[in-house]
């Protein structure tokens, strides 16, 4: 992982759809949008339903939560964990 970059991975109950590295990412927090980037304090944010926006490969990507799940920051990690 790069000095400037956070690993970004999204656990269902069904495995593992997303594991990547990115700059930077918004996520769809339960009162508003969240901005992460590196060097973010430790938190747990609870999510609802929504777009998580990351850069991958310089360019904007998407990955649609379909249910609320929460958060986890620590270390430039995000884990989402959702249905």
């Amino acid at each position: 992982m790069n000095s400037k970059t956070l690993r970004l991975t999204v656990i269902t109950p069904t495995g593992k759809p997303l594991d990547a590295e990115t700059e930077s990412l918004r996520l769809p927090a339960a009162d508003g949008s969240v901005g992460i980037r590196h060097g973010h304090a430790a938190a747990l944010i609870l999510l609802k339903a929504g777009d998580v926006h990351y850069l991958k490969d310089g360019k904007d990507a998407v990955f649609t939560l379909k249910a609320e799940g929460f958060a986890r920051i620590k270390d430039n990690v995000v884990t989402i964990i959702t249905k």
